[in-house]
This record gives structure tokens, C-alpha cells and sequence, in this order.
């Protein structure tokens, strides 16, 4: 069986997670969130337990590395698409960390997209959620954050030779057919 792995980033709050779960009602995918992958290869090895919202301020590196390992092996050998659903970058409070690109690399990335929603509807969505203990962030912040992610994926893109998308949350018939690899992206891949 051939399988398919392809990233999904975007910056905290823009929809990541709620678009994918949306889109496995319509198309079968194993979605992995690195987020989960990290804590639960965490509390598998020496590493100890973190709250979600800690590990931004963890070993940046050696999460990073748990996430490889949590990734492969959590990975559903009969799923043909597995979409893991992470960032090119982690917000601190102190600074942004960009993501390496051999991390994605490493885990067998084949495609990548990149999400972004309008910054004044990340912040009221950031806003509403009070599960999360997210960084205070201004909508110019989140602004520039989100340019940031975006100008990475493009890094990471380019450094893998692998396909980059990049569209707004709302775009969800085009982060379906990306992630199915339909027309026009499979076209556009084989020209």
C-alpha cells in the first residue's frame, strides 16, 4: 500500500484541528496532532508529563525528537493518508523558535500546507478559548506571526522539494483536494 504523509501548520488558533476534524467526515485519514504525539511520547519515556500548553516552553529540540519517535509509532499501518496536524514555528513568550526543516524531514513529509485565517479572527477564536493558556499575542502580533509561518512552510517547502499549499482555513474544498491530491494539484505536480 502506498501511503500518503502531508503536514497541515499554521499558527495556534487558526483552525487547524477544527478543519481536519470537519474534513474526516468526508475523507478517511489518519490526523495525528503533534502537539498530542509530543506529550504522549513524553509520558512513555523518562521525559515526564507537560501540560499541553507547557511544552512551548520545553527542550524545543528534544520535543522535537520525541515527535519523530511518537509519529512513527503511532502511525496506523493500514491508513493510506496520515495528516499531521503541527506548526513551522512555536511562540514563546520570549521569541518565535522555527521548526527544522529535517524535523519534517524526518517524519516523511510529502506535501505541506500552510493555514491562515484573517489575524482578528485568530485573536477572537484565541480569545474564546479558555482550555488553552496560549501567549497573549496582539492581532498586529499574530499578524506577523502568521507572515513568519507562512514565510517558513515556504523554507521548509523548498529545502524538502516537496509541495507547499498555502490557504485560508475557509478554503476547505481546496485542503481536501490537497490532501487527496485531486485536480488541479496533481496535475500541477506532474507538469
Amino acid at each position: 500500500m502506498t501511503r500518503q504523509i502531508v503536514a497541515v501548520t499554521g499558527i495556534s488558533g487558526v483552525g487547524k484541528s477544527t478543519l481536519l476534524h470537519a474534513l474526516q467526515s468526508e475523507i478517511s485519514f489518519q490526523h495525528l496532532n503533534a502537539s498530542g504525539l509530543i506529550q504522549q511520547a513524553r509520558e512513555q519515556s523518562d521525559h515526564g508529563t507537560i501540560a499541553l500548553d507547557e511544552l512551548r516552553n520545553a527542550n524545543i529540540e528534544q520535543n522535537q525528537q520525541l515527535l519523530v519517535r511518537g509519529f512513527h509509532s503511532s502511525v496506523d499501518p493500514d491508513a493510506s493518508l496520515v495528516v499531521l496536524d503541527g506548526h513551522t514555528l512555536i511562540d514563546r513568550e520570549d521569541r518565535v523558535i522555527l521548526i527544522s526543516p529535517a524535523v519534517f524531514e524526518s517524519i516523511g513529509i510529502e506535501r505541506l500546507a500552510v493555514l491562515t485565517d484573517d489575524p482578528a479572527a485568530i485573536h477572537s477564536r484565541r480569545m474564546k478559548d479558555s482550555a488553552r493558556r496560549r501567549p497573549d499575542r496582539t492581532i498586529e502580533r499574530l499578524s506577523e506571526l502568521q507572515a513568519t509561518a507562512c514565510e517558513h512552510a515556504v523554507t521548509i517547502s523548498r529545502m524538502l522539494k516537496i509541495p507547499l499549499l498555502s490557504a485560508n482555513v475557509a478554503e476547505r474544498d481546496a485542503v481536501q483536494r490537497w490532501l487527496l491530491l485531486q485536480a488541479p494539484f496533481r496535475e500541477a505536480l506532474h507538469r
